[in-house]
């Protein structure tokens, strides 16, 4: 039983039937949701990205913040999803590789971060269009633009948000 809840009695679990719970096959709901965000190699893909998030549930600490269950796969291909769509000409492995680094790195703690290193496959956070923005809305409101860095750091700020909670608008 869990902490603090007493066991039913007898009489009431004799009312109740026994059923059979599986765990849910997470490579056959990622390829079918790869395959429905537009991915055409949904099957490898599905795969690795199973394969990583088994690893990272495996070797990074306890944390309240790590979620590898079902809606944290969910949340990130839906943005690798959006990715696709934004940039369909880019390689579909880099579009999920930047999903999972934009989606998981603000949660990684300091003493896992040696053990969880962003894939090279995904890029250099260039900041996208956030990078952009910024820069402009500085030079029309005739206030200092911030420096290349400061630009992309504010653009990947911008872009944390976006993958959390959507559009920003």
């Amino acid at each position: 039983g869990y902490l603090g809840r007493s066991e039913l009695p007898e009489g009431l679990k004799a009312l109740f039937r026994p059923i059979t719970v599986m765990v849910p096959d997470l490579v056959l709901i990622c390829e079918n949701m790869l395959m429905a965000e537009g991915f055409t190699e949904g099957k490898v893909l599905a795969s690795k990205f199973y394969g990583l998030y088994s690893l990272l549930r495996e070797l990074l600490s306890k944390q309240t913040q790590y979620d590898w269950g079902l809606r944290a796969v969910k949340s990130v291909l839906v943005v690798a999803g959006g990715f696709k769509r934004l940039e369909p000409e880019l390689q579909e492995e880099a579009l999920l590789m930047r999903a999972l680094r934009d989606f998981n790195t603000p949660k990684i703690v300091r003493e896992d971060e040696s053990r969880h290193q962003p894939s090279s496959k995904a890029g250099p956070h260039s900041g996208g269009a956030g990078a952009d923005v910024l820069r402009e809305a500085g030079q029309s409101s005739g206030r200092a633009v911030p420096p290349e860095g400061g630009a992309v750091g504010g653009a990947v700020s911008y872009s944390s948000l976006r993958v959390r909670y959507g559009s920003c608008r």
